[in-house]
């Protein structure tokens, strides 16, 4: 049996975010440099003021996903993220 950090998975990922330019490269600049590879972004809702971004991972180490999560989470842009869950294939 893994550590949960150590589960390899795709996660979707939904965030909360200000919608205002910029938001997703700050984002997607703290999964790399955690080690975790995005497979799709959509942003789909943005109306001027707060915006709904969805993210798809690659397979990642659970550990390296909770870890970019807890920074993303800080960020002033950030609202909150949504959920997360596991994508099983």
């Amino acid at each position: 049996v893994l550590p949960i950090e150590q589960i390899r998975s795709s996660y979707y990922v939904r965030t909360e975010t200000s919608d205002r330019p910029g938001v997703i490269a700050s984002i997607g600049t703290i999964f790399g440099n955690h080690g975790v590879s995005l497979g799709s972004v959509l942003q789909k809702h943005g109306d001027g003021e707060k915006a709904e971004i969805v993210w798809i991972t690659h397979e990642t180490r659970e550990g390296n996903l909770r870890a970019a999560l807890a920074e993303i989470e800080a960020l002033p842009v950030v609202r909150r993220v949504a959920n997360w869950i596991r994508v099983e294939s």
